[in-house]
């Protein structure tokens, strides 16, 4: 299969002059997590993403006017049209982003290719690429310590305490914006539980809460993540299923939960790739159901 048959057409994007706050509200209200940048010709000159934003703005302090092209990423992830759907999973492993761009013989942008596009096509491709992609985090859980490469699915009855990680990142509500920025940077995480004094979870924030909740409103850095994280808590307990924690993230159309004990304090996290590790399947089929909160904005046509 060719990457012209899976690939979106109807793509929004953005010049590189673009500022910090025009970008996030356009994400906010197209229900997207990720912008090409063209040049005035419509050449994609490069993308930016809700963790860009997070990461390499939010957590310099980076003022509101100031232009996307001072943030995206130097190296351009691109393939062609007539490219065969393996070389796009290919092209996300190696550069582990897990949407990349299309363009013509021209460096015309003329589609994007997410790994939920690439879950429509084959379970098997999807599951690996996102193993591959989420291999950019610095945490193991307990059981993908113990295995150096993907295995083959497994049924989905083990209990959430034998796969979920231990080593959380957490912040208090009071945390600065910039500060959980940075945390997320330097930890290389895209979620941190919000945790009272007693380490009951109270939300979470991810890169996309910062983005669309926090800069797109026009809040400065020095603003307490209260104001802007995901005040409802998903949360599986330690002796739940994994395949309960599979089915609350494709019921609430989120990528990590939390596991909190009979005190309500948090013992742990389990994420999508965890999943994924687990059973390709069923991690794939759960990406198909998150991703469908993702709105593909206007065409490029």
């Amino acid at each position: 299969m060719l990457c012209n048959e899976i690939m979106s057409t109807e793509v929004e994007y953005i010049s590189p002059k673009t500022t910090l706050r025009e970008a996030t509200g356009r994400m906010r209200d197209r229900n997207i997590g990720f912008l090409p940048i063209c040049d005035e010709f419509g050449r994609a000159i490069g993308a930016i993403t809700d963790r860009d934003i997070a990461v390499r703005a939010v957590a310099r302090g980076a003022p509101l006017n100031a232009p996307m092209e001072n943030f995206m990423p130097g190296e351009l992830v691109a393939c062609r049209p007539s490219d065969d759907v393996e070389r796009a999973r290919e092209l996300m492993e190696s550069s582990r982003k897990s949407r990349i761009i299309c363009t013509g013989t021209d460096g015309r942008l003329v589609g994007v290719i997410s790994l939920s596009d690439l879950a429509q096509v084959d379970d098997q491709i999807a599951g690996v690429a996102l193993h591959r992609v989420s291999e950019r985090t610095s945490h193991v859980s307990a059981a993908g310590a113990e295995r150096e490469s993907l295995q083959p699915s497994r049924p989905l009855r083990m209990q959430c305490s034998e796969l979920m990680k231990t080593d959380i990142e957490c912040v208090s509500p009071q945390t600065s914006l910039r500060a959980a920025a940075a945390r997320m940077r330097d930890q290389q995480v895209g979620f941190l539980a919000v945790c009272d004094e007693a380490m009951r979870p109270v939300g979470a924030l991810t890169d996309r809460d910062i983005a669309v909740r926090a800069v797109a409103e026009g809040l400065q850095a020095d603003t307490p993540v209260e104001e802007c994280m995901t005040r409802e808590v998903i949360a599986c307990s330690p002796w739940d299923s994994v395949e309960y924690a599979c089915e609350l993230m494709e019921q609430h159309q989120v990528s990590r939960i939390v596991c909190t004990n009979r005190d309500r304090r948090i013992e742990g996290v389990i994420s999508l790739s965890d999943i994924v590790d687990l059973d390709v399947s069923s991690g794939s089929r759960a990406l198909r159901e998150i991703s469908q909160r993702e709105y593909r904005g206007d065409s490029i046509a």
